[in-house]
């Protein structure tokens, strides 16, 4: 099994390089031999890891992201009341199968925890990287748009005879609208880079 030849060899790495040390009941470290025989009594033993196939494909990992890189702290429905230097708020009791519970704190514990959740100077929540950084990101989009178009051109036949979704139609459908338009007005955005970026 892989996984457990690669842990317990980095076990052993660890062990050689002073790294990693064991005590036993007594509270004295283990010695050589006792790790040894650790180690040869896991190799013997079989390691179930358990894998599935995360999210249920791009969608769920779109939405599980979103959850955390687009979300305020606390929804405005979640806020009851702000009056008299207090403020009343649900919250979601985990512990208690999830249930909703009413809290009240002064303005300034409320507006102090709240603050707790604000990224400090300097740090921000989403990087771009490659594609999508701002040093270069014309001259690459640019590129990749380009690439994209004579892809599509010269596979479009093809997948549509194997009845496959192109890169555009799965855009289409995960947005639920065409990303050419502008979903505030229905204008056609920037013709010339879309029309190089069009499946047609």
């Amino acid at each position: 099994m892989p996984y457990r030849g690669k842990f317990l060899c980095g076990c052993k790495g660890l062990y050689a390089k002073g790294e990693l040390s064991l005590k036993g009941e007594n509270g004295n470290t283990v010695s050589r031999n006792a790790f040894s025989s650790l180690i040869d009594a896991c190799y013997k033993k079989d390691w179930v890891v358990y894998s599935k196939e995360p999210f249920g494909g791009a969608e769920g990992v779109f939405e599980y992201l979103g959850r955390y890189t687009h979300r305020l702290v606390i929804s405005n429905n979640r806020i009851l009341s702000v009056e008299k230097g207090m403020t009343s708020f649900l919250w979601k009791d985990y512990k208690d199968e999830s249930k909703l519970k009413e809290t009240t704190l002064t303005n300034d514990e409320f507006i102090r925890r709240f603050l707790l959740h604000v990224l400090p100077h300097g740090f921000t929540r989403i990087r771009y990287y490659d594609l999508y950084s701002s040093r270069n990101k014309s001259k690459r989009l640019e590129l990749y748009r380009m690439a994209l178009a004579a892809r599509f051109r010269s596979k479009r036949n093809k997948k549509k005879d194997k009845n496959l979704e192109t890169p555009f139609e799965i855009v289409v459908r995960i947005l639920g609208r065409d990303p050419r338009f502008s979903p505030r007005c229905g204008s056609l955005l920037n013709q010339q880079s879309l029309a190089r970026a069009s499946p047609a």
